[in-house]
């Protein structure tokens, strides 16, 4: 079975009633906050719910909106709202990151250089999997997942907006299919270098084609970029306070 031949058969994600809502809602914020900050909360959640309160009339629009035909989710509308339309910083509150324990690799004299090598191999080769359709979909309890996610996993960037950002990426109008972009961005004390991962055959470059180049990208990049240019600094401010994401404050998130 193909990643995303499930797609068109899936069933609709439930729009929970309200009361689920609320008592989720309570829940969910409990362990965060002193009892008489949970009170306070328990107190104007039941007065968003009650019938004359403005809960149930919300949540009559959103099932106004979930059944209309052109609806694929009630859901459709809460990523572009929230992830793209927040104006606080991105790097800080929005982007994940990982951070690798700098355990020794036995038996190699560049560590740094041979993980990195590693790490590209094994994201190129899920990307060539990807775009061949040849990862098969997640299935709980019998049940198949979505895949739809993983459209957005590679080639994927942000760009900042006065109002709400945008996002730019395959499988889109504008971009039919996957993305056919062959380079990866590495990053040396904080100047950021294009390195092509798959050659113009269209296949990876082997692990010692990648480690010679991330050796070129440290010898390039051996000088420390300016603090105001280094990539690092792009996304660390608020969207309002740099001019609603114009400028190098504003920055790009991409993956």
């Amino acid at each position: 079975m193909s990643t995303f031949e499930n797609e068109d058969t899936l069933p609709r994600v439930p729009l929970p009633a309200l009361e689920d809502t609320c008592a989720r809602f309570l829940e969910w914020s409990a362990p965060l906050l002193t009892e008489e900050e949970f009170a306070d909360t328990e107190a104007a959640v039941q007065e968003f719910g009650r019938a004359d309160g403005p809960g149930p009339k919300l949540h009559a629009d959103l099932v106004r909106y979930n059944t209309d035909p052109a609806t694929h989710s009630w859901l459709d509308t809460f990523w572009p709202a929230r992830y793209l339309g927040r104006r606080d910083r991105i790097a800080l509150n929005a982007n994940f990151i990982f951070l690798f324990r700098d355990t020794p690799l036995r038996g190699f004299a560049e560590p740094q250089v041979e993980r990195a090598a590693r790490l590209i191999a094994a994201a190129v080769n899920y990307k060539t999997q990807l775009d061949d359709e040849r990862i098969p979909p997640i299935v709980t309890r019998g049940q198949p997942l979505s895949m739809e996610q993983n459209k957005f996993l590679f080639s994927t960037t942000r760009i900042p907006g006065p109002v709400q950002d945008t996002v730019r990426a395959p499988y889109s109008d504008e971009m039919p299919g996957p993305s056919t972009a062959r380079h990866t961005v590495v990053f040396q004390r904080g100047n950021a270098f294009r390195m092509d991962v798959v050659g113009p055959d269209g296949r990876p470059y082997s692990l010692d084609d990648l480690a010679a180049g991330l050796r070129e990208v440290q010898k390039a990049g051996a000088a420390r970029a300016a603090t105001a240019t280094a990539a690092g600094h792009l996304t660390t401010m608020a969207r309002a306070e740099s001019g609603g994401g114009q400028g190098p404050a504003g920055g790009t998130g991409s993956r």
